[in-house]
């Protein structure tokens, strides 16, 4: 098993960390980031947050061509709005399955942190790799060693999911939100938003191999 340890980046701006975020995820590749908004959001009488009718708006930018056009959107929309960007580069203004083009990542939403959560993420944190706080859950992305193709990262997304008791968002057209924006969740409970911060890996060990961490994420559920 391999340990890192993980520094925050909670002190730099906004648009830092957005910045920071994006060139990790998606490195000097290029393709088409698919983001989104959620407008008027709120909870219904059944507890679920949903969002007001016409309120969840699709979006695409080029990358890395407009990759500066893309941290000033998502900053600017995250004041009145929840903001999200699907973790794989497309190949096309399309966000269904089949137009992802693969990824150095595989991630896992996790709600619910316990201590054995917590150490099992922190065992699996390689260079490279980091975790978004995205209001009260995590989000952890797990740098690999080479690029992998769409059906190899969902296959560690579901792993991953099951060792961390994770949602089910492995799926490689999932959304999830980015550093430096705010979950509005908070102010539709009647208070503050909550920051979606940056907390990203000091670690020294080599990212993993997919068949190394998916022996590991096997072994462990």
């Amino acid at each position: 098993m391999k340990s890192s340890s993980r520094r925050s980046d909670h002190g730099s701006t906004q648009s830092e960390q957005a910045a920071v975020f994006f060139d990790l995820l998606f490195g000097k590749r290029k393709g088409i980031v698919a983001v989104a908004i959620g407008v008027g959001g709120h909870f219904n009488d059944r507890g679920t947050y949903k969002f007001s009718p016409g309120g969840w708006r699709q979006y695409f930018f080029e990358w890395p061509k407009q990759r500066n056009q893309l941290i000033k959107w998502a900053i600017a929309n995250s004041r009145d709005a929840d903001v999200y960007v699907n973790p794989t580069l497309r190949a096309s203004e399309d966000r269904r399955k089949g137009s992802c083009t693969g990824s150095q990542y595989c991630w896992a939403d996790v709600d619910h942190m316990t201590e054995r959560t917590k150490l099992r993420i922190d065992g699996l944190l390689t260079e490279g790799s980091f975790v978004v706080e995205s209001g009260r859950g995590r989000h952890v992305y797990i740098r690999l060693a080479s690029f992998q193709p769409p059906h190899v990262i969902e296959d560690l997304n579901r792993l991953l999911a099951e060792y961390l008791s994770g949602d089910r968002k492995w799926d490689e057209a999932a959304m999830l939100r980015i550093p430096g924006t705010q979950n509005q969740k908070g102010r539709a409970r009647g208070g503050k938003p909550y920051p979606v911060l940056l907390d990203a890996s000091d670690g020294s060990a080599p990212p993993w191999s997919p068949a190394e961490l998916k022996a590991v994420l096997n072994r462990g559920v």
